[in-house]
């Protein structure tokens, strides 16, 4: 007879201090996109860091979810594949709602 695999994960396969990650790849974003957008507009509202930071902060807390309910261990780099397409999926929803407002 086939034994069904149990369905929890052993606790040490899982991803350690996932939050922290996806929140240090949030502040390494919030650092480029504030650095990158100074150095070509000079210096930006109080608005625009704002919406900075929430884009990388909930794009940060969406992977931060998706790596800790995973079955595997995701590395440092594989959470920041994942984060650069979170944040442009927020980007993308931000935009679209900036612009049925105008």
């Amino acid at each position: 007879m086939n034994a069904k695999p149990d369905a929890r994960v052993n606790e040490a396969q899982r991803t350690q201090r996932p939050y922290a990650m996806a929140f240090a790849w949030g502040g390494i974003w919030l650092v480029l996109l504030t650095l990158g957008f100074t150095a070509a507009y000079g210096n930006f509202s109080a608005e625009g860091f704002g919406r900075f930071l929430g884009m990388t902060m909930l794009s940060a807390a969406i992977v931060g979810f998706q790596a800790k309910r995973s079955s595997t261990a995701w590395d440092f780099w594989k959470m920041g594949v994942v984060y650069v397409i979170a944040i442009v999926a927020v980007w993308l929803i931000s935009s679209y709602g900036a612009m049925q407002h105008r």
